[in-house]
């Protein structure tokens, strides 16, 4: 699948993307506003991995359970507010 969208250049276009996006947008800029100065390199890492491409996310010492304390406590659901 890695190969298949494109590899990393491609899932770097998409979650610069994505993170510009969510940032412009009023109901999710809240969500993102005060997350890491890292977050699109944090998605390309992720992005990369779960297409299956070089697992630089998971290899990272403690890079998971980072990003599962950063997501704590956010409230996040799927009701819109």
């Amino acid at each position: 699948m890695y190969e298949h969208v494109g590899g990393e250049a491609a899932l770097r276009t998409f979650a610069e993307h994505f993170d510009e996006s969510v940032l412009r947008d009023p109901l999710l800029t809240r969500l993102f506003e005060y997350g890491s100065s890292h977050h699109a390199e944090n998605l390309i890492a992720s992005f990369v991995e779960m297409m299956g491409g070089p697992s630089r996310f998971s290899d990272e010492p403690g890079e998971f359970e980072a990003i599962s304390r950063a997501h704590q406590g956010l409230k996040i659901t799927d009701e819109r507010e």
